[in-house]
């Protein structure tokens, strides 16, 4: 059996502790060079929260001229987006004859389609327009993105008008004083492409 031979001791410690120094530096090397996977917040990003309770206030998506109304008659319309009573994503629109929206033509209905992407990192990660799976409603999750789309339009469900899209990440609950959750922290970006 050989014995490593060094010429004195200090040649021993020093050739150690040259080989800790590396396995360290090569330990901090790779720790410090792990990249972030959460994608930045598009410009144009909006944090909100959207609740359920009485006094919610929705996100005013489009306050206009409806696209497709018939002559002077619903010729504006409101689109909002918030939550209805549960924690599910929901749309919203009202239509008027004039623009401060203080006549109401009576329609009060669904205006718009969610569809989620699923768990991503932050709103950055929401980049692509779904091709499948939309509904009226959605019910949120924490850590989720999703896309609504909507139209310029006084009856959502009969327009050829085309789509306008907003998406949204579900960044937190909001919890009410008590604790029980009411509503979500969210980020969204308006006119989405």
């Amino acid at each position: 059996m050989k014995f490593l031979k060094f010429k004195n001791l200090n040649q021993f410690f020093m050739k150690n502790l040259l080989l800790s120094f590396s396995f360290l530096f090569l330990l901090a090397f790779t720790s410090c060079s792990k990249k972030d996977d959460t994608p930045a917040d598009p410009e144009g990003t909006i944090p909100t929260t959207i609740n359920f309770t009485v006094n919610s206030t929705p996100i005013t998506l489009y306050q206009g001229v409806c696209e497709d109304a018939p002559s002077n008659y619903c010729k504006y319309a409101i689109v909002w987006f918030g939550m209805d009573g549960s924690l599910n994503a929901a749309t919203n629109s009202h239509s008027s004859e004039v623009a401060d929206f203080s006549s109401y033509c009576g329609i009060h209905s669904p205006c718009g389609d969610f569809a989620s992407v699923g768990k991503v990192g932050g709103l950055g990660a929401v980049t692509d327009i779904p091709t499948s799976g939309w509904a009226t409603t959605v019910g949120i999750e924490k850590g989720y993105g999703y896309v609504l789309r909507y139209r310029h339009t006084y009856l959502f469900t009969t327009s050829t008008l085309p789509y306008h899209y907003c998406r949204f990440y579900v960044v937190d609950w909001l919890k009410s004083t008590s604790g029980g959750l009411i509503g979500a922290k969210i980020k969204y970006q308006n006119e989405f492409h």
